[in-house]
């Protein structure tokens, strides 16, 4: 006997299929999928289908993300020759008074040639800050040119002022500004018996907005940090003169 659940070979489809599709129903469920329940005579079947990703949407999106990030990732600098003329130091010559030995000048970074990173307006790290010329040079330069304004000068001396660059580093502060910090040490001792007469940590840190792509944020927050700098070192200077 044939079986009720045998295939029509003229018809092309089951019995029980052909006899559900009345009971067919349509139903919405989150999140844009649709189940469709097919009921028929001796089944219940469920079909779940997955809604066409709106492409106009995900477009949209990727689009968004890049806009963002686009011109983010040109790694950016700061040139020491290019902005020391904007760093407040006595540029004049003055004549000495008193004397001291000035040096040796270290720079104790422990890289020279990178100031930090830089990111987008989503506080992700998109590029690099690099630094380019001599740091040590113009913190030696600042030293003695503050120490020349109160009337100290290079000579024959039992008396020596040292430094060093011990730190100059850059980050985010935020999605719109960063900051650059640059930290040295001044060291006044007594050259015959090697005993520190004042040691100081000198510390500048200047915060600045992005407003453009550009390296002008970092270059300004490098300028303010050394006038920090430059500020302290001149009031060392002015207390050494009278002591």
């Amino acid at each position: 006997m044939q079986s009720n659940l045998a295939f029509d070979r003229t018809a092309g489809s089951h019995p029980l299929a052909a006899a559900g599709q009345r009971g067919v129903r349509r139903t919405r469920t989150r999140k844009g999928h649709r189940t469709v329940r097919m009921e028929t005579a001796g089944f219940h079947r469920v079909v779940r289908e997955a809604a066409m990703p709106n492409l106009l949407s995900l477009s949209l999106v990727a689009f968004s993300v890049l806009s963002v990030g686009a011109c983010a990732f040109v790694p950016r600098n700061v040139d020491i020759s290019a902005v020391e003329g904007r760093v407040v130091y006595p540029r004049e010559a003055f004549t000495a008074v008193r004397h001291v030995v000035f040096g040796p000048f270290e720079d104790r970074r422990p890289s020279r040639t990178l100031l930090g990173v830089g990111g987008n307006k989503l506080m992700m790290v998109t590029t690099s800050v690099g630094i380019e010329g001599d740091l040590r040079a113009l913190l030696e330069r600042v030293v003695r040119q503050n120490f020349a304004a109160s009337g100290i000068g290079e000579g024959r001396s039992p008396i020596t002022v040292k430094g060093a660059v011990l730190e100059a580093t850059t980050d985010a502060v935020g999605p719109d500004h960063v900051y650059v910090q640059v930290t040295a040490s001044l060291t006044i001792l007594d050259s015959t018996s090697n005993v520190p007469i004042l040691h100081r940590t000198l510390t500048g840190r200047t915060v600045t907005p992005v407003t453009q792509i550009s390296n002008m944020a970092w270059e300004d927050a490098f300028v303010g940090a050394l006038n920090q700098i430059s500020g302290e070192v001149q009031q060392i200077a002015a207390v050494t003169a009278t002591s």
